[in-house]
């Protein structure tokens, strides 16, 4: 989403907003004669006199029916303490969206969704979120200062904090310092989102770019390009020594970059010609990753053939293996500078084994998901579709739909089974172990019990609609998660604490 107008009005005249309501349509209609909004002058006092008259509400405002994009305009209001009425007009272009009859549209639900928001979420959608803790739902503001608290309790007003505010009319817009809530570039839709190790620098990567930015300021400091669309093994991530990140794959094979030489690009071919990159792991050995492949000729069925390689960067030298099976999938690796272990399945059937500095395979355990119709979390036959392991290697947890498991990776029994109220689309403990993120399908946030599984602290509203994946820092104080805004950074010690 490129914002290409965007004003805020603090107790505005009727003809003040009458003007800018003028402006946003020309900001974002430009020189098109399709998909536009207008907004005649004698037509504006029907968008004005509510804003006036309301001390709450929005507006949104879509433009024609195009083949391209069409116009998107928001409206919304929200009186602060001291009867300071706050307006946000914001303006941008998006593809035109039919909407079906079918309430169940995933397009109409995240639609519903956005327009049920409360007002003061569409003021300030990159600093508000909806923080539901057993049946209530409250709207928690984040400054970028670290100050957390209902928007009433803070003062809120600019998209900050009554103090930050006052301290800018005071002395000025360089006199406050604040991390970024949003990251996000025209067109840009990131899937996957990767902090470095020190948490200074923020990866997302998209279907087909990728981009770099400094976490604090907001800057972009590498962009570059993807093949995509990516398999959905391929997440970005951040060696262990913090020296690369693995982004996924271009025209010429995997990519990745070197963070320590200037985030300097990184690709080379590491696979046959007719096999393609299906997911990427580093095992915890200087620039080592390991890499699963699927051959995917006309006449080999998808799924039958598959192989490993262990790469190692910046030099691309690789040592080839073997699969445990010519169906077995690899999922993930528990990062090891002397005992890196990797999961794989085939279907139900799940194989932990130690990787060996020549790519060869050591099988520790070997058991089953999910053993029938009888069995609290049913017959896994595809396979999961996310495996995750705490940061101590001591716990796995496995993902089909909304089914959960979670095992010691040593032992031959499920430690906990779960069934989760709702669709996940990707999850991920924090590093000290005391939590579980869940994101599902709706992309609400779930802070979760790591042992208990479906016991929620605490649920979290940031994006409207799906979440495509998460990430938590190293340090385990902020959250980024991507979605159609871009990529949402949130201090999550922080909300939690006020929560």
């Amino acid at each position: 989403m490129h914002i290409l107008f965007d004003q805020r009005l603090t107790n505005p005249t009727e003809a003040a907003l009458a003007s800018a309501l003028l402006e946003v349509c020309a900001a974002v209609n430009g020189k098109r004669q399709v998909g536009i909004l207008t907004i005649l002058e004698t037509a504006t006092k029907f968008l004005t006199k509510p804003i006036m008259a309301q001390p709450e509400g929005h507006h949104d405002k879509r433009g024609t029916q195009s083949e391209e994009d069409t116009t998107r305009i928001v409206v919304a209001w929200w009186t602060a303490a001291g009867s300071r009425k706050l307006v946000r007009i914001r303006g941008w272009r998006e593809p035109w969206r039919e909407y079906q009859a079918d309430y169940s549209n995933p397009l109409r639900v995240a639609m519903r969704d956005h327009d049920g928001r409360p007002p003061v979420w569409h003021l300030d959608p990159e600093r508000i979120t909806l923080a539901g803790t057993g049946e209530t739902t409250q709207c928690v503001a984040v400054c970028g200062c670290g100050a957390v608290g209902s928007p009433e309790t803070l003062a809120w007003a600019g998209g900050m904090c009554g103090a930050c505010h006052d301290k800018i009319e005071k002395s000025g817009p360089k006199s406050v310092t604040h991390d970024s809530g949003l990251l996000t570039t025209p067109d840009f839709v990131p899937d996957g989102v990767a902090f470095t190790n020190d948490a200074k620098q923020v990866i997302g990567v998209g279907p087909t770019e990728y981009h770099v930015w400094n976490r604090i300021n907001g800057d972009i400091l590498k962009s570059g390009k993807c093949s995509g669309p990516r398999a959905a093994g391929l997440r970005p991530a951040v060696s262990p020594d913090g020296r690369f990140a693995f982004l996924g794959s271009n025209s010429t094979g995997l990519l990745a970059i070197d963070l320590a030489h200037a985030s300097k690009e990184l690709a080379a071919n590491v696979v046959d010609p007719e096999f393609v990159i299906q997911s990427a792991h580093w095992t915890g050995r200087p620039g080592e990753l390991l890499i699963g492949t699927l051959l995917t000729t006309a006449t080999t069925p998808v799924g039958d053939e598959r192989a490993l390689a262990l790469v190692t960067l910046p030099d691309f030298s690789i040592v080839k293996s073997a699969m445990p099976g010519t169906s077995t999938r690899l999922h993930t690796i528990a990062a090891d500078a002397k005992h890196p272990q990797a999961v794989f399945s085939d279907g139900g059937n799940i194989v932990v084994c130690e990787i060996d500095r020549k790519g060869k395979l050591g099988e520790q355990q070997k058991f089953r998901l999910g053993t029938g119709q009888h069995d609290r979390s049913g017959n896994w036959t595809s396979g999961p579709d996310i495996v995750r392991f705490s940061a101590d290697g001591e716990r796995v947890l496995f993902v089909f739909r909304n089914e959960m498991e979670l095992w010691n990776p040593r032992k031959p029994k499920a430690l906990v089974q779960a069934t989760f109220p709702m669709r996940i689309s990707d999850c991920q403990f924090s590093p000290d172990g005391e939590r579980l993120y869940v994101v599902s399908e709706d992309g609400t946030l779930f802070v979760c019990h790591p042992g208990l599984l479906t016991h929620v602290r605490v649920r979290l509203r940031w994006h409207v609609g799906a979440v495509a994946g998460l990430t938590v820092s190293n340090d385990g104080k902020t959250l980024a998660t991507a979605g159609a805004e871009g990529v949402k950074l949130w201090p999550i010690d922080r909300l939690l604490e006020v929560l």
